[in-house]
């Protein structure tokens, strides 16, 4: 943000707008790194950050620098100035500059450039994420460890940011967001991640977190993808948004497969999700009594829940109930016994879903 600041200053002071200011910093690379650029922003990118990123304070503070620098700056000749003060307004132009507007521009670097540092920078960051807490994330770490270790990147170097039980659609994980204010600063040469999907699906999100890197000169790094890096001045953002696409159509079409699967089970009888207390699932994915648990792999069996729900109707307390079954937890338990309709799936084998009345029949009988 400082050096968007600092650029701007130049803008304001010479009367240029973002195109104009885009053109010179272009034909004048050696200015470019004065200001702490290491790629040049697109001219679409300079007009972003002043009507978009920056507030209509920050633009005020912005003009009211430039004109204060303007007026204070003591006049002086261009043989005046230092052979050590950069000259920033070589261009055919700069000609018609009076020696004010010189000087100010003079001054800008010398209390404005110099006087603002860029955070310590720590190269590089990685950025894992996984859409359950449960999600295994080890392939990812490999591959960026992989990536790391290709380039002799000292470890001292890296910051590692990561989002479990996060969707890619999420704008409020934590450590994303704390990486794109850390970018915003420019902290960061790269960020590696294992695949495109990793950082955002397609949308605001994905397409804010790239114009954020492209302004603050990162390129980003994919393990895993159609293309090795995108970096600040566009090269690979094509491709990059392409395999996106692709990928959130695989995606799409991943679920509604899922979604019909889950569909037919249903239709067929079958249990899908977590088995209820007392009740285990056969391989061919129906619901069936427990009679037999075994207590040893977690097992409660659909007798033992039974007499559990009869104890606490007869006033004994969830907790003591529960102490004497193994495998019952003390919440579950009352979470039965409170349910009107589960507590019939015990007490009077009877049931509304008709594949728990289906396990069921043995018992009725």
């Amino acid at each position: 943000m400082a050096i968007l600041i600092r650029a701007f200053i130049i803008e304001k002071i010479n009367g240029w707008d973002e195109t104009a200011l885009y053109d010179h910093l272009r034909a004048h690379p050696s200015l470019r790194g004065r200001l702490g650029f290491e790629t040049l922003p697109n001219q679409s990118t300079f007009w972003r950050a002043w009507y978009e990123r920056f507030s209509v304070e920050l633009r005020d503070t912005v003009r009211e620098c430039a004109d204060r620098r303007v007026d204070i700056a003591p006049p002086i000749s261009v043989s005046e100035t230092p052979l050590s003060a950069p000259v920033f307004l070589d261009s055919p132009v700069d000609n018609h500059m009076t020696a004010d507007r010189l000087s100010v521009t003079t001054v800008l670097y010398m209390i404005g450039t110099r006087s603002v540092s860029r955070p310590e920078m720590v190269h590089y960051a990685t950025y894992i994420r996984a859409s359950t807490d449960t999600q295994e994330t080890e392939h990812q770490r490999t591959a960026i460890d992989e990536w790391l270790d290709d380039r002799d990147v000292d470890a001292a170097a890296v910051d590692h940011y990561a989002d479990l039980g996060h969707s890619g659609s999420d704008p409020g994980r934590e450590q994303f967001r704390k990486l794109i204010d850390a970018i915003e600063t420019g902290q960061y040469e790269y960020v590696v991640v294992w695949e495109i999907s990793r950082l955002a699906r397609l949308g605001s999100i994905y397409q804010r977190f790239f114009e954020t890197c492209e302004d603050a000169g990162t390129t980003v790094a994919i393990t895993d993808g159609w293309v090795e890096e995108v970096r600040p001045d566009g090269t690979g953002k094509l491709i990059a948004d392409i395999s996106a696409a692709v990928a959130e159509e695989e995606r799409r079409r991943l679920i509604k497969r899922v979604e019909a699967g889950v569909a037919r089970a249903q239709d067929q009888g079958k249990w899908l999700g977590s088995v209820p207390k007392g009740f285990e699932r056969d391989e061919d994915g129906y619901l069936q009594v427990l009679l037999d648990p075994d207590r040893d792999t977690g097992e409660v069996g659909y007798l033992d829940v039974r007499r559990a729900i009869e104890r606490v109707d007869n006033d004994e307390s969830y907790r003591s109930v529960a102490r004497d079954v193994p495998n019952l937890a003390r919440t579950t338990l009352m979470s039965i016994h409170k349910d009107d309709d589960r507590r019939q799936w015990y007490l009077g084998a009877d049931a509304d879903d008709e594949r728990v009345a289906t396990a069921l029949d043995p018992i009725e009988q």
